[in-house]
């Protein structure tokens, strides 16, 4: 029971320290500079850090609480710096979240014409080879007539779903490790169709991955994209559009010829687990606890330290 209660009491000494460092490294020069000032208002309400000697008076004691309290706040923040850089740098396995989607922005189309929207794949310079990507989209204004894999960087697809109903369009794939993408690459084309007309915004999904080349399906996804759309109230030719769709659907069919495909296309929408699992082989480590706490302690960190680097650069 000794043991247990030493184990505990060591476990909240070292939490409260964390707790006290942090909160000092960001508080601990304002209550510096609020120390004198509180000494001349009501100095018999003031606590005092450093005992009095006989020698010293009011005022020299003052300063040198206040010196204290500098200093104090100096190493608590060298430490967050120090707890940033050294610990989390070096020894954490997760990478920084870098890659992102990159889609047009904005356009506008008539009622029955299909237009492309170009997935690209911009990793920052992080080698990935696996990628999902789910789409959500109002489908009383436009709908997807497939998803294209021509000139993809991706050599394996593993899944294309699309369902109209619902709104929700997913194509996953990716490469073999040793052609990873490092740079900026096209993933996959989305082929809408305007059936009436409004705005339409086109979101990807929290879902949506970008795995690390690293043998542990890193999420390295930063941030994701979106795009509206303005569906004209002009009506397509009927037999334009037809002939559109044929010759869409007729190349997408092309294109997975030369691909590594698995996938038949599937209308499960929301079924499919999407929160965690597997692409490409590669397990997505991307709900870990401990990996959370680390990104956490992380952000903690470095909110401390930019806002410090922020309030240097005003001055």
């Amino acid at each position: 029971m000794n043991i247990i209660s030493a184990t505990g009491k060591i476990i909240v000494l070292a939490i409260a320290s964390f707790i006290l460092i942090h909160l000092l490294s960001i508080f601990g020069v304002f209550i510096a500079i609020a120390y004198p000032i509180w000494w001349a208002i009501a100095p018999q309400y003031i606590p005092t850090l450093i005992k009095r000697m006989p020698e010293q008076d009011g005022i020299k004691l003052a300063i040198i609480n206040t010196l204290f309290i500098l200093l104090v706040s100096a190493i608590s923040l060298f430490l967050v710096y120090l707890e940033n850089h050294l610990f989390f740098n070096l020894s954490s396995p997760i990478k920084s979240r870098t890659a992102s989607f990159s889609i047009p922005s904005q356009g506008q189309y008539k009622i029955g014409e299909i237009f492309p929207m170009e997935i690209r794949i911009d990793s920052k310079g992080t080698s990935i080879n696996a990628v999902q990507a789910d789409l959500r989209f109002d489908p009383t204004i436009v709908k997807v007539v497939d998803i294209s894999t021509k000139d993809s960087f991706a050599t394996v697809f593993v899944n294309k779903e699309i369902e109209n109903d619902v709104g929700f369009a997913r194509i996953s794939g990716g490469v073999p490790s040793a052609q990873a993408l490092t740079q900026n690459g096209l993933f996959a084309t989305v082929f809408f169709k305007g059936i009436m007309a409004g705005v339409v915004k086109i979101d990807f999904l929290p879902s949506s991955m970008v795995l690390a080349n690293d043998g542990k399906g890193t999420n390295i996804l930063k941030n994701l994209a979106s795009a509206s759309y303005l569906i004209l109230p002009e009506e397509l030719p009927k037999d334009i559009q037809t002939k559109q769709e044929a010759d869409i659907i007729s190349e997408s069919k092309k294109a997975d010829e030369d691909k590594i495909v698995f996938f038949e296309q599937k209308n499960l929408a929301f079924e499919t687990n999407t929160d965690s699992g597997t692409v490409l082989g590669a397990k997505t480590n991307d709900y870990n606890i401990l990996d959370h706490l680390v990104r956490l302690l992380r952000t903690v960190d470095e909110t401390i330290i930019n806002f410090w680097k922020y309030l240097f650069g005003k001055i």
